[in-house]
């Protein structure tokens, strides 16, 4: 059985059919140098295929439809450990975070509920761990741009600031805006932080590199290179109050002044970020000009059901 890649944006690099087996985590090559994991759905007559996937490439899981399973499968533990992560990532995109259950993974990836506490002690720690995969998704895109031996600083600066725009606008936005309310929870803030800090240590390298570029250029003028990189890694998460407050704010009558603040803290940021690298005002921007306005017309959550 094959599927069609077709159907999924995410696959449209795949230049081949692969062959479908039963439910599980099933790891095949691609042409283009990607992994794909794939999940089908039992019919009467077999597996049907494309009922559901999950794309994997540097830790990145593409949304799909992902069913249940009326058999379960033995899978080597770094198979089952993706396995709950891509079934989770869909879940909470589609359901949302809090309307997410534990069960609800079981159900999907057809796992006992000691398979699943083998890998993961709580449904925070299994969010993370999807963040995790999302930040590797970023860290490959980091390496691209590191590996970019023709361009200037500044257009190698303008890469690396826009990676967060450009993973926001490809990755299903509303459900990013679900999962970044979620993480900023009172409870999520020890977790939060040590995301942040693996994000900060993974980029140090790449903008560190791209600022001493910038300066043998002449491009940049800083005293301390490692100093500036810290300092703009920092700055990276400036918005992050503003855009939660916005967030907050949707439906409300708060709305349109939370919007005016989020766009004045992004304005901010990247003014500083300008003037720490000692560039022209203006030069630097989010990458999105649109970003406020589409936060904003983003629908909250409903709360859980009681049920």
């Amino acid at each position: 059985m094959t599927f069609d890649p077709a159907s999924y944006a995410q696959l449209n690099r795949v230049r081949k059919a692969l062959p479908l087996a039963e439910f599980g985590c099933v790891n095949a090559s691609l042409n283009s140098g990607w992994q794909v994991n794939y999940i089908a759905l039992p019919g009467e007559s077999g597996y049907k295929p494309t009922m559901g996937l999950y794309l994997q490439t540097a830790g990145r899981f593409a949304r799909g439809k992902c069913m249940k399973s009326t058999k379960r499968k033995n899978m080597p533990p770094e198979q089952r450990r993706a396995q709950l992560l891509g079934c989770a990532q869909m879940l909470f995109f589609s359901k949302g975070f809090e309307d997410t259950t534990i069960q609800d993974v079981l159900d999907m990836a057809s796992v006992s509920k000691g398979g699943f506490y083998h890998h993961f002690k709580s449904k925070d720690e299994l969010l993370f761990g999807v963040l995790d995969g999302m930040a590797e998704g970023v860290f490959s895109q980091m390496a691209v741009v590191a590996s970019d031996e023709t361009s200037s600083a500044l257009d190698l600066l303008h890469s690396f600031i826009h990676l967060r725009a450009n993973y926001l606008r490809e990755h299903d936005y509303p459900g990013q805006v679900e999962f970044f309310r979620v993480m900023n929870q009172d409870k999520n803030m020890v977790l939060l932080e040590q995301f942040k800090r693996r994000v900060r240590t993974g980029a140090m390298p790449v903008l560190t590199g791209i600022i001493q570029k910038g300066c043998d250029e002449g491009t940049f003028t800083v005293a301390d290179v490692d100093t500036a990189a810290e300092l703009i890694l920092f700055l990276s998460t400036f918005i992050d109050l503003a855009l939660l407050r916005a967030i907050e704010a949707r439906g409300t009558e708060t709305a349109d002044h939370a919007a005016e603040k989020l766009q004045a803290a992004i304005d901010m940021q990247f003014l500083t970020l300008d003037r720490v690298l000692g560039l022209p005002d203006g030069t630097t921007d989010f990458g999105w000009p649109e970003a406020v306005e589409v936060t904003m017309a983003t629908v909250p959550a409903t709360p859980p059901s009681a049920n």
